[in-house]
């Protein structure tokens, strides 16, 4: 007699399912609880504004290489800031035409950092939250194959 439901599962296979689903719903649970929010990554990257650019935007979302040029580039363009200042006030004009350019080398650095910042940042969320799903996913299949172990060894 041919079988008239193909569709039927097998105990083992709807088992496997519901702990697939389980699984599932445990790592999003987990996930939303930890993942990053665009709206206060864009307030970041909006307060850093004021002080030229600080990188605070990238360190939130994980882009820790990115966030330290921003932040050095920022440290330097202040210095050479404070150095064309001295000298384009002071006597010596020589220290304007070396600091001038500089400054203004690495004060485009900065804005162009920033405007990439502004179209990359939702990328970045999701680019994290990639990561962060595949991460918390690994850390639940070890501890449910170390849960199983243990109860197989009892």
């Amino acid at each position: 007699m041919p079988d008239l439901d193909n569709n039927t599962k097998t105990e083992n296979e709807s088992v496997v399912d519901e702990g697939q689903v389980d699984k599932q719903v445990a790592v999003e649970m987990r996930l939303a609880k930890e993942k990053k929010s665009e709206t206060i990554a864009y307030i970041l990257w909006l307060c850093c504004l004021p002080v030229a650019t600080l990188g605070l935007q990238n360190f939130y979302v994980g882009r820790t290489k990115l966030g330290w040029l921003e932040l050095c580039c920022t440290g330097i363009a202040v210095l050479f800031g404070i150095a064309f200042t001295y000298f384009f006030f002071g006597d010596n004009q020589v220290g304007t035409v070396l600091f001038g350019p500089l400054l203004a080398i690495f004060a485009v650095i900065v804005i162009a950092c920033w405007i990439w910042d502004l179209f990359t940042l939702p990328t970045a969320i999701t680019h994290h939250t990639s990561k962060l799903r595949d991460k918390i996913a690994k850390e639940f299949e070890m501890a449910t194959s170390k849960l199983t172990k243990e109860q197989q060894q009892k």
